[in-house]
């Protein structure tokens, strides 16, 4: 292949790096000072372009009996270039009360930058909604399982590798 045709090829991967990418949700019931709440963390990722991911996340806790649950919701736009740095942890889903059923841990995957240049947007629902605006230098998606989270980690880590790689080489637009 030529640089060039390469580099189209690159793109197209790129572009099609969220189709490698699932959605992933978990699910949890705990108690916490005498309450009971459901709570679930999901994300979706999408291509904004060839070099940029919008991450959507949203934490939705619902106290048992309540018609009306308070939802976290992220939004995060993720140029690929930026991101130097992984890693992933068992972790206790939910908000660290007494895990009462669901699944209790989940795997997180820490992207990581050496720059605060991914942007986060972060809205909360309820009881006082409000919207946060600012730049960060890391992000974590939680999976149920260990090896979707390595899946995910290769998949990023290598687009990530990509866009440093041809930074500097790939035009604005390829035919």
């Amino acid at each position: 292949c030529s640089p060039a045709a390469t580099r189209r090829s690159d793109i197209r991967r790129l572009d099609g790096l969220t189709q490698t990418i699932p959605s992933s949700s978990v699910h949890r019931v705990e108690s916490m000072n005498g309450e009971t709440y459901s709570v679930a963390e999901q994300f979706t990722v999408r291509n904004i372009d060839s070099f940029t991911l919008a991450i959507n996340k949203a934490i939705t806790v619902l106290p048992e009996g309540q018609p009306t649950a308070q939802i976290i919701a992220f939004r995060y736009i993720v140029p690929l270039r930026l991101i130097t740095g992984s890693s992933i942890g068992r972790t206790q889903n939910g908000l660290g009360g007494a895990f009462v059923s669901g699944e209790a841990d989940g795997y997180r995957l820490f992207l990581t930058s050496d720059t605060k240049e991914i942007s986060l947007t972060r809205s909360v629902s309820a009881p006082q909604p409000n919207t946060i605006q600012e730049m960060t230098a890391s992000l974590n998606l939680v999976f149920s399982s260990e090896s979707v989270a390595q899946q995910v980690q290769g998949a990023i880590l290598h687009a990530a590798e990509l866009c440093r790689r041809d930074a500097r080489a790939i035009p604005s637009t390829v035919p």
